[in-house]
């Protein structure tokens, strides 16, 4: 797996492993037993079980605070109610305000930059450009800043919703005594899961002297909330981690979806498809003369317009190597040279041999057929363009060619005809092969293969050749 996938997932389940624990900590109520007091009456009780309900503090979870206060809205006699203290906002609502400004700032440094030049409409041109040049770095930081801290700032917030705990006492007389009562806590939260042990301890009976005391939680020593890494500075981390995560993915994706279709001709990779071995036939070996294509100048003439493909390639002339295209379309051209001057044996070779085994077709038997025809190609007037369909397989080429043919022999002797459509270039064993017929699910649409085949007027430039 990619290891960046790896980082996101791992962070993504761990948030979501929070947020399963907080919605059920929230509403999982956690009963303790029932504390009798005696000598005293209701009212007087729930004055003392809400003044040590406001002493007592959760140090072990410690989110979104671990202190609790009396809601006196709901508190009244035979019922106490304590709920932990939440913060308003959010430790990343800075950040965000801070990036919000980042555009302004640039945009500000940017205009000061003309402020020095001597010539008034030099200067205003100066700042123009360095106000709009220093708003939009500013406001590519403000994306990189803002979109982590509003992750952050989100998942704070709910959390501190969904975690922050309450403790419910409720106080009731003892039926029959009039100066007892019975007290019963219900605790809702992690926060209020913490401090059960404080309540069982300090409802507890005093003991008689000299007797054993009963054991109790151990009490952790408080610590301070600046020298401690509390779950609210994890918790920071790994939504800070998961939005910068999310703002360099979207970046990529951006990138790639506009420099897909350049990159599928520039990229190469090690898959290659299985090649097939014919049983029973030894591929005869060959040599292919070199062919060096010569350009040539078109007058212009009323037909569809079709973009000229010379031999002359900018990217070679420039010294740079031949990129995935320009050498497929150079194998694609050698084959219909190759055809063009009576070699269909070389021809033949240029096919990928999976598809030679797949029709079943022998190099004699591919030479023979083509010399009943005696082709005759428009190898000036052919042209050869990028295809708009996609590779699905990384050795895979499309390319969108018309060619026009003349055959000297057969059924369309001396018919200037257009061949037209995609064809597909397949590269295997450090070359590319010519690859018609169907392959990973899709056909060509070039010529009889689906694709079309226009007959050309004979006064047409297209012919003339």
């Amino acid at each position: 797996m990619n290891p960046l996938l790896l980082i996101l997932f791992t962070i993504l389940t761990l948030q979501a492993i929070a947020f399963v624990i907080a919605i059920i900590a929230r509403y999982w109520v956690l009963r303790s037993e029932s504390f009798e007091l005696h000598g005293i009456n209701v009212e007087r009780a729930t004055n003392l079980v809400a003044g040590y309900l406001a002493g007592v503090h959760d140090h072990r979870f410690g989110f979104p605070t671990g202190v609790f206060e009396i809601d006196d809205d709901r508190t009244e006699p035979g019922q106490v109610v304590a709920r932990e203290i939440n913060l308003r906002g959010s430790a990343g609502m800075a950040p965000i305000r801070f990036g919000i400004s980042l555009p302004f700032l640039g945009a500000a440094a940017g205009f000061a930059m003309g402020a020095d030049a001597d010539d008034a409409g030099a200067g205003c041109m100066v700042s123009m450009l360095g106000g709009w040049l220093g708003f939009m770095l500013g406001l590519a930081a403000a994306a990189v800043l803002v979109i982590p801290f509003a992750f952050l700032a989100m998942v704070e917030i709910l959390l501190r919703m969904l975690m922050r705990g309450e403790v419910l006492a409720r106080i009731d007389e003892v039926a029959g005594e009039g100066d007892s009562v019975r007290v019963r806590f219900e605790m809702r939260g992690l926060s209020a899961f913490g401090v059960e042990h404080q309540l069982r301890r300090g409802m507890a009976p005093p003991q008689p002297e000299g007797a054993p005391r009963p054991p109790t939680a151990p009490i952790e020593v408080d610590q301070s909330p600046v020298a401690r890494f509390d779950r609210l500075n994890a918790i920071y981390l790994a939504a800070v981690s998961i939005g910068l995560l999310i703002s360099v993915s979207a970046f990529i994706v951006i990138g790639n979806t506009q420099t897909g279709s350049a990159g599928a001709d520039s990229s190469y990779y090690g898959y290659e498809e299985e090649p097939y071995e014919e049983e029973g036939y030894e591929e005869e070996p060959y040599e292919e003369e070199p062919y060096e294509e010569e350009g040539y100048e078109e007058e212009p003439y009323e037909e569809e317009p079709y973009e000229e493909e010379g031999g002359y390639d900018e990217e070679e002339a420039q010294g740079y190597a031949p990129t995935r295209f320009v050498a497929a379309k150079r194998t694609f051209r050698r084959y219909w040279t190759a055809i063009d001057e009576g070699r269909y044996g070389a021809a033949y070779g240029i096919y990928y041999r999976t598809f030679r085994v797949e029709k079943g077709i022998t190099r004699r038997e591919f030479s023979a057929a083509e010399h009943r025809y005696l082709p005759d190609v428009g190898l000036e007037r052919m042209t050869i363009t990028r295809s708009s369909r996609n590779p699905t397989n990384p050795n895979e080429l499309w390319l969108y060619v018309e060619v026009p043919i003349r055959d000297g022999a057969g059924d369309f002797a001396g018919e200037c005809r257009l061949f037209y459509g995609d064809v597909r270039m397949f590269h295997a064993d450090g070359r590319w092969y010519y690859r018609p017929g169907e392959a990973f699910g899709r056909k060509p649409s070039f010529g009889r293969e689906g694709g079309g085949i226009r007959v050309l007027p004979s006064y047409s430039e297209r012919c003339d050749y």
